[in-house]
């Protein structure tokens, strides 16, 4: 009898392993996932409330698309937590010193130095 139970519960596990994958793809089949590592970074300039440029080593260059207007980033900036080396498209930034601004990032893209160019002067 106790055979049979480490069967059973060792077949419910690799079920519920097997269908995990495809439950999370569901859950989020619209967004990709994107990272870009903290130390490659050196400039983050909040180009207006839904955009931020990202300046990274080797004259590289990104783009932070957010979900939404997130008011007072151009003037105060963003910060956030990550529990990487990584900021990813699922780490949240917060608008400096306004309690509970929270901005979610849609995107971000690589973009040309041209476009990068372009996106400083708005």
């Amino acid at each position: 009898m106790m055979k049979l139970k480490r069967i059973l519960c060792g077949a419910t596990l690799a079920g519920v392993i097997a269908a995990t994958p495809a439950w999370a793809t569901d859950a989020k089949s619209d967004h990709h996932l994107v990272c870009v590592p903290i130390q490659e970074m050196h400039n983050s300039p909040a180009i207006d409330d839904k955009t931020i440029l990202l300046e990274l080593n080797g004259h590289r260059y990104k783009r932070i698309d957010l979900a939404g207007s997130c008011a007072g980033l151009m003037d105060r900036g963003f910060s956030y937590e990550t529990s990487t080396q990584d900021l990813c498209t699922t780490n949240t930034l917060h608008v400096n010193d306004v309690a509970g601004a929270v901005c979610m990032i849609k995107d971000i893209v690589d973009i040309s130095p041209e476009e990068a160019k372009a996106l400083r002067k708005k």
